[in-house]
This record gives structure tokens, sequence and C-alpha cells, in this order.
């Protein structure tokens, strides 16, 4: 099935467009808004506070470690869990 891939693609490319690409540029609240605002699709007002909040754990692990790798891998374990747990 093309889920994994997808969830895993998913979880790499928004690493990179928005703790890797935007970070150094926004900081952490701004590009975290933008993480939110990316998943509006959700139509949901709960799921997008939990992507804003989302947004500031992946954007601290990416201050912490300097180096987004982390943040990828925790967004996949994220993306996984949710899809296949919930």
């Amino acid at each position: 099935e093309q889920a994994v891939p997808d969830l895993i693609f998913s979880g790499v490319s928004e690493e990179l467009f928005f703790r890797g690409a935007l970070f150094p540029f926004l900081g952490p609240y701004f590009s975290s808004l933008l993480f939110a605002i990316a998943h509006i699709g959700y139509h949901s007002l709960i799921q997008l506070i939990a992507s804003f909040f989302a947004g500031l754990i992946l954007a601290r692990a990416r201050m912490q470690n300097k180096s987004i790798f982390p943040g990828m891998v925790g967004h996949i374990i994220y993306n996984l869990f949710v899809v296949f747990i919930l």
C-alpha cells in the first residue's frame, strides 16, 4: 500500500520546508503558524491548534539539536501513529 511511503515523504518534506527553509528566517512561532495553516485542510480548530503546538515542539527539537533530522523522525513516527494506531 502507498500509505507508508506517503507518510514518510510528508514528514521529511514538511520538515525540510518548515524547519529547514522557513525556520531560519521566520523563527519558531511564525514557521509554526504557517505549519498549522498548511494543515487547515483538516477542517478542525482543535487540529489547527494542535498542529501549531506540534510545530513549536518540532522547532524546539531543531533548536536543541541544531538539526532537522530528529524532527523528521518524530514527524514520521507521529504520522504513522495517527494513521495506524488511532
